[in-house]
C-alpha cells in the first residue's frame, strides 16, 4: 500500500522536476514560471478534448424531398435555392441553410433527394420541418421528411394542396408561397 503511493509520488515528482524545474524547494517565481508554461498546454488539451467530444456527439439530421412528376403540373423542378429549418416542441429552431448536394442536380422531376447535416444542437423530438424558397424558380414537392440520429421517427409530410415554393407570390406569376411548414399531428 504505502510503497505504491511513495513510488507513484516519486514518479510524479521526477516528471515534474524534469519538465517544469526543481520543486524540491519551490519559490514563487519557480511556481509562477511553471504554471504559466503548464496552463496554455492544459488549455489546449482541454479545447482539443472538447472538440473531440463535440464531434463524437454531433447530431446528424437527414432531410428528404421528392419532386412532383410533372404530368399534370408541367415544370415542377427548380434550379433555385431551397432553405430548410426544423423546430422542436419547445419552439427551438435549427436553421440548416441551403439544401444542396454538391455536383448533383437537386429538386429534379420525379426524384427524391437526401440532404445530411451535422450539428451540435440536439432538437430532441422534431416537431416541424420548414422549407423556404430562395428564388422565383418555383418548385413543387410531393413529399418531405426529416429524421435525426436522436429522433428516428422525425416528421414526414405530403403536399396534397400542391403548394408551389417560390418567391414569386403574385397572382400573375407562380402564385407561390415563400415557405411551407409540415408538422406532426397535434403540434
Amino acid at each position: 500500500g504505502r510503497r505504491n503511493v511513495t513510488n507513484c509520488a516519486a514518479f510524479i515528482s521526477s516528471g515534474i522536476n524534469a519538465e517544469y524545474g526543481d520543486f524540491s524547494n519551490p519559490t514563487i517565481s519557480t511556481l509562477t514560471d511553471s504554471v504559466s508554461t503548464w496552463i496554455p498546454s492544459a488549455t489546449m488539451k482541454l479545447l482539443l478534448l472538447t472538440a473531440l467530444v463535440a464531434a463524437v456527439y454531433a447530431v446528424e439530421y437527414t432531410i428528404t424531398t421528392t419532386t412532383a412528376d410533372g404530368k399534370v403540373d408541367g415544370h415542377v423542378q427548380t434550379h433555385g435555392k431551397i432553405f430548410a429549418a426544423a423546430i422542436n416542441h419547445k419552439g427551438v429552431m435549427l436553421d440548416f441553410g441551403v439544401l444542396d448536394n454538391p455536383h448533383h442536380k437537386d429538386f429534379q422531376k420525379k426524384k427524391t433527394d437526401t440532404f445530411k447535416f451535422k450539428s451540435d444542437v440536439d432538437l430532441g423530438e422534431i416537431s416541424c420541418l420548414v422549407l423556404r424558397a430562395g428564388s422565383k424558380d418555383a418548385w413543387l414537392a410531393t413529399s418531405v421528411g426529416i429524421i435525426s440520429s436522436t429522433d428516428t421517427k422525425g416528421v414526414k409530410g405530403t403536399n396534397e394542396d400542391k403548394v408551389w415554393l417560390s418567391t414569386d407570390t403574385s397572382l400573375k406569376g407562380d402564385k407561390g408561397k415563400v415557405a411551407k411548414m409540415w408538422c406532426k399531428p397535434g403540434v
